[in-house]
């Protein structure tokens, strides 16, 4: 795992600070029963959204690439288009 250091955080533990800690991990790999997969992803993404570390998160998720979940408030697939699009404005 590739570690991102923030002026926040200069030992690269941003994670610490991740609103994400404090909620039940299912919620972002769509484990949890009685919702709907984009219920599910929604109320994922909102926790995203009120994260103090969020740019960080995305740049760590869009740098290692994790297959599943929610992960710097994106989707897998939101993830990929976005790794996507970072390519053709390099190009």
């Amino acid at each position: 795992m590739a570690a991102v250091r923030t002026s926040a955080d200069e030992g690269g533990n941003w994670r610490r600070q991740a609103a994400c800690t404090e909620v039940d991990p299912d919620l972002f790999f769509f484990e949890s029963s009685g919702r709907t997969r984009g219920q599910q992803a929604r109320a994922a993404q909102a926790v995203c959204m009120a994260c103090p570390v969020l740019a960080v998160c995305r740049e760590w998720a869009l740098a290692t690439r994790p297959e599943f979940g929610i992960c710097g408030g994106m989707t897998p697939r939101e993830r990929r288009v976005a790794l996507a699009r970072r390519r053709e404005v390099a190009a």
